[in-house]
């Protein structure tokens, strides 16, 4: 390992940690605020230049992890021997902007490099506490008299709440880092005029990536609610439809998440749908008439050849059946025929989910391209009426 940026690094820290101890004064030494800036300076190029130069990533890894953990735990040194005293202010105020600078500049610059679930500097973290405080108020503040409001609320203020700087377990860089987006979206959300609205919470939480259990299950709930409130198999599934579509087109950021290790709430909650699609599905089939149907004499491996896309063959499908000129109840089997007997335009073979994915979510584009089809055909149907 290069030790030049090692050197420096302990330089930075003999020289804050000398201006601290020395007896005559607290306040700044006349070359220390340059010191730093210069030392400062020097550690991001060398961190720039040993991260790139080799092509070594994980030898770079681990330099770059090295040097972000040395500074962490530098910065919970002087917070616990001067910050919480109040000893040497001046000085203090001056070192730890310098470091915070530091890593922040390894996060914006080597982020795939970093260790994100290091401990994070306590002093970060009883920062953004304080910071956070006013928003936590002002969210909470929309909750009276509506217990599921207050729900939500609860939800987008849980990446907040758990930000103390004397909880267990510590708060990681990634948690911290998480929270700084969260108060960053929900400042923005309470400037808007509608902010009290459910919707836009719910919207706020897919935004966010609250991919917690919590959020799972307020979200099932309001499901569950629309279902209950539907008269027939045919309703439930056109909310089921519409709340699918609702899901799979909401804005969620990337590389963002309450839990590092459970789906993206947009998962969890298409998931959930489908199966709930093809339960109701189900449900619809055996209550349905039975419609006989004939045996079907042909090879096993015959293929309809299609000339339209995957998209554009679901939007077909979908016209068809919502018009009754496809009689068939089961939706799941029917799609599962199609895919396993239709060729595309562009695929061999057509994946069942991507058909129904497609089914319940058409895009523009394919909803242009069907509708000049069917316009061509009813053209064709006229010119050709007298040919008989």
């Amino acid at each position: 390992m290069d030790t030049a940026i090692t050197n420096e690094l302990k330089q930075l820290q003999e020289i804050i940690i000398l201006q601290l101890r020395e007896k005559e004064s607290s306040s700044l030494s006349p070359a220390f605020r340059d010191n730093i800036a210069t030392l400062v300076t020097q550690i991001k190029s060398k961190l720039m230049l040993h991260a790139f130069s080799d092509g070594d990533e994980h030898h770079a890894r681990q330099y770059i992890r090295y040097h972000q953990q040395a500074i962490i735990q530098f910065l919970d040194y002087l917070n616990e021997g001067y910050v919480t005293n109040g000893l040497h202010k001046e000085i203090i105020d001056w070192a730890i902007p310098s470091l915070n600078e530091l890593l922040s500049y390894i996060y914006n610059h080597f982020s795939k490099l970093a260790e994100m679930d290091l401990q994070a500097p306590r002093q970060q973290v009883a920062a953004l506490a304080i910071e956070m405080q006013p928003i936590i108020q002002q969210l909470q503040e929309i909750t009276t008299g509506d217990a599921i409001t207050a729900e939500l609320v609860t939800i987008l203020l849980s990446p907040l709440q758990r930000i103390n700087p004397a909880g267990k377990p510590a708060i990681t860089v990634r948690q911290l880092a998480y929270a700084h987006t969260v108060g960053s979206e929900l400042s923005v959300l309470m400037q808007k005029g509608n902010s009290r609205e459910d919707h836009l919470l719910r919207e706020t939480i897919i935004l966010l990536n609250i991919n917690s259990l919590q959020a799972f299950s307020c979200y099932t709930s309001f499901f569950r609610q629309l279902m209950n409130e539907a008269e027939t198999e045919s309703e439930k599934l056109e909310r089921l439809s519409i709340q699918l579509k609702h899901v799979n087109q909401a804005r969620m950021l990337s590389g963002i998440s309450f839990s590092s290790t459970a789906p993206s709430i947009k998962l969890q909650l298409s998931s959930y749908i489908i199966e709930e699609l093809d339960h109701w599905e189900r449900m619809k089939h055996l209550r349905a008439p039975t419609v006989a149907t004939p045996v079907a004499h042909v090879p096993s491996s015959f293929k309809i050849m299609m000339e339209l896309s995957v998209s554009q063959l679901s939007y077909l499908l979908k016209i068809f059946t919502e018009m009754k000129i496809i009689r068939n109840t089961n939706l799941s089997e029917l799609l599962r025929f199609v895919s396993g007997s239709t060729v595309s335009k562009r695929a061999e073979h057509i994946s069942y989910d991507s058909l129904r994915a497609k089914f319940y979510n058409a895009e523009t584009s394919s909803r242009l391209a069907i509708r000049e089809l069917l316009a061509s055909m009813v053209a064709y149907i006229d010119k050709n009426k007298y040919n008989d």
